[in-house]
């Protein structure tokens, strides 16, 4: 039988362990959204998106495994300058015209769900690489 001191430690032990693992799934529990960013939460222990929900930039509650899909809402450039990306076309007088073109795009923070189911999601810290080529060869 055991004597009350070691009944004494097992059990401070045991609140020790309970308070680490506590401790861990809590702090595994945060994610941020920068404030230049929006985001969906995705658990991958379901495979659920939440999509009607858009969380803004702060630190969230977020359950253990879950993360987010991050959008930017700064303008992201588009350049197409240089030998292989520049846009030819004709003039009227058929001659060879180069041209060079920069564009700036800004994701609308409402259509984000409507970005992901057309384009999804390759890189889980910046989802608008996966829309970004499409949209360049959309402009050439």
């Amino acid at each position: 039988m055991a004597t009350a001191e070691e009944a004494k430690v097992c059990k401070g032990i045991m609140v020790f362990i309970v308070t680490l693992v506590f401790s861990i799934v809590l702090g595994l529990s945060f994610s941020l959204v920068s404030p230049t960013e929006v985001a969906m939460r995705y658990n991958p222990n379901t495979k659920f998106l939440d999509q009607a929900t858009i969380w803004e930039n702060g630190r969230h509650m977020v359950l253990p495994g879950s993360y987010f899909f991050l959008y930017p809402l700064s303008l992201i450039n588009m350049k197409f300058m240089g030998d292989d990306q520049d846009i030819e076309c004709w003039t009227q007088d058929k001659q060879e015209l180069k041209m060079e073109l920069a564009v700036q795009v800004r994701i609308a923070k409402n259509k984000i769900s409507d970005i992901f189911e057309k384009y999804g999601c390759e890189d889980a810290n910046d989802c608008s690489l996966s829309a970004l080529p499409v949209w360049i060869n959309q402009v050439v």
